[in-house]
């Protein structure tokens, strides 16, 4: 690939220049033998190759050249060999149109690293950049393990831009690394609402910082109201616990429910977390947590089901879990390519009343469809399950588990349905009653809105989503068979709408405005075909 020209000319009319770029994209190829050749005495090159991220056959990329690079000059720093250099040799074959690729690792300079400078952190505390390092004063001084500092900080996402250079030190073998960086704003204020007919309005603002204090901390408030619920929300995370690249978070969440039709009972419930984050590769990530949940259920003014009538008083859950989390997106907010997936499972019944596991998942997936019409396909299919097990001795394996600790529909689940609107449900009383299973999927089309400048951030996207919530639990069956009002409307029945979306990156974040028509429904459900708020993809 390569630019043949660039060309510039001014329309007087519109005052303003069109400069055009002529490129050559040139033949495509492949990699073909790979090897490693090297020159350093006591080194197992044979090992080196189980480090290889380029694999004859594939197409020849030269960031997976510079990722090899990488993880061969960590392995071997780490056997001892501070001063080695890797040089990637290609013997390009144009008659097979591929491209031998060799590893050559040899012994580099022997320059140390004098100090380490920060310049333009006017904000940002000196140590979360340093601390980014896998070096530090006094080490081997190894370019690449440096350039993979630069894009460490650059992941940070505190700065606009990360310049790393070098200068002479106060001897030839010394060298002083010299860290540029450009500022950026790292707090949001995000507002969100949607209205439904049965809840009337309701509007979310919160508060985030990335970098609270200049400490690379993270802090997250927020608070939610509608006409029958209110929500407090409080997060923060340590990214570097004890100075260990492992985070720790706690959090805490304050949810007031009063009854609607569509839930007879009234709820207080406080909801604390402490987790730990580890990361174990550059796109895999695990965190571990324990969660404390105190709740608070009253009948409401309204019958209340038979399946509900057990689930009042004071009621509690303890419990551990895990998080793994694989991500390959290119931005977090307005993803354009990459994978995601995560799965998260928590057991309660570490102490506390209820005794049930608790697992969920997400595999989410952008796709460039025309880079030159910006299309994208977005795709995502989440789902979970709730699995009881038997009683302590006192309680029974119905005394473990509520039937209000269901998984329950939510309106960004399946668009076009509103919170509580589909799923299981009384026929009498015409209370959700939720599911123990759930899953949702969800296809979309995001293109650019035509006609509008791209500096407006206008896109507009075609989107189908489609679910179930089933299975209300055994417990819940057997008290409406057996209750003053019984019958159900509703366990398995598939709900799917179809819609349009209208995406603008706003200076408050990424503003979405949702319309659904809802294709696949029931009779009793409850729609919202209209909302808005933050994009969200996760």
């Amino acid at each position: 690939f390569q630019v043949i020209s660039t060309t510039a000319d001014l329309d007087e009319i519109a005052n303003e220049y069109i400069i055009t770029f002529t490129v050559e994209e040139g033949t495509r190829y492949t990699f073909g033998n790979i090897n490693v050749d090297s020159t350093v005495p006591g080194l197992n090159a044979e090992a080196l190759p189980d480090f290889f991220e380029t694999f004859s056959g594939d197409y020849y990329s030269a960031k997976k050249v510079e990722d090899t690079i990488l993880n061969i000059t960590r392995e071997v720093s780490e056997a001892g060999f501070a001063f080695v250099e890797v040089v990637p040799r290609g013997n390009r074959n144009f008659d097979t149109g591929t491209i031998d690729v060799t590893y050559l690792v040899d012994e580099g300079p022997r320059v140390y690293i004098e100090d380490i400078v920060i310049l333009g952190n006017d904000k940002t505390r000196d140590y979360v950049v340093r601390r980014e390092f896998d070096v530090s004063e006094g080490d081997a001084y190894n370019k690449v393990l440096v350039e993979s500092t630069r894009k460490s900080i650059e992941k940070l996402g505190l700065f606009q831009s990360v310049k790393i250079s070098t200068s002479p030190g106060s001897t030839p073998d010394r060298v002083r690394v010299i860290v540029t960086v450009v500022e950026q704003s790292t707090g949001d204020i995000s507002l969100s609402g949607g209205y439904s007919l049965s809840g009337g309005p309701a509007v979310t603002v919160a508060l985030t910082e990335k970098n609270f204090l200049g400490r690379g901390q993270y802090l997250r408030m927020a608070y939610s109201t509608g006409q029958n619920s209110n929500t407090y929300a409080f997060n923060f995370v340590e990214p570097f616990f004890l100075g260990y690249r492992i985070s720790a978070g706690v959090g805490y969440e304050r949810s007031e429910v009063t009854s609607t039709s569509d839930r007879q009972y009234n709820s207080i419930t406080d909801d604390g977390r402490l987790s730990f984050g580890i990361p174990i590769t550059e796109e895999l990530s695990a965190s571990v947590f324990y969660s404390y949940l105190r709740s608070e259920t009253t009948p409401g003014t309204g019958t209340i089901s038979p399946a509900l009538s057990d689930d009042f008083g004071t009621y509690t859950h303890s419990g551990f879990g895990y998080t793994l989390t694989y991500n390959t997106l290119d931005n977090m907010k307005t993803p354009n390519e990459g994978f995601y997936a995560s799965l998260t499972q928590t057991f309660y019944g570490a102490g506390g009343d209820a005794r049930y596991l608790k697992s969920e998942g997400t595999v989410a997936t952008y796709i460039p469809v025309s880079e030159e019409q910006d299309l994208k396909f977005f795709g995502r299919v989440r789902g979970g399950i709730i699995n009881q097990f038997g009683g302590d001795g006192t309680n029974s394996i119905t005394d473990t588990f509520r039937t209000v600790d269901n998984f329950q529909a939510y309106s960004k689940t399946i668009r076009g349905f509103d919170t509580y609107g589909y799923g299981p449900r009384d026929s009498v009383t015409n209370d959700a009653l939720g599911g123990q299973v759930f899953w949702n999927a969800t296809a979309e089309l995001q293109f650019p809105f035509p006609l509008m400048p791209k500096s407006m951030g206008l896109s507009g996207a075609f989107f189908a989503d489609a679910g179930q919530l089933m299975r209300p639990g055994s417990g819940t069956l057997a008290n409406l068979s057996v209750g003053a009002l019984p019958g159900q409307a509703d366990s398995d029945s598939i709900r799917a709408s179809v819609g349009a979306s209208v995406i603008w990156k706003s200076p408050f974040g990424p503003l979405r405005f949702d319309y659904a028509y809802p294709i696949a429904k029931e009779s009793f459900d409850d729609l919202r075909e209209f909302s808005f708020g933050i994009s969200s993809t996760f």
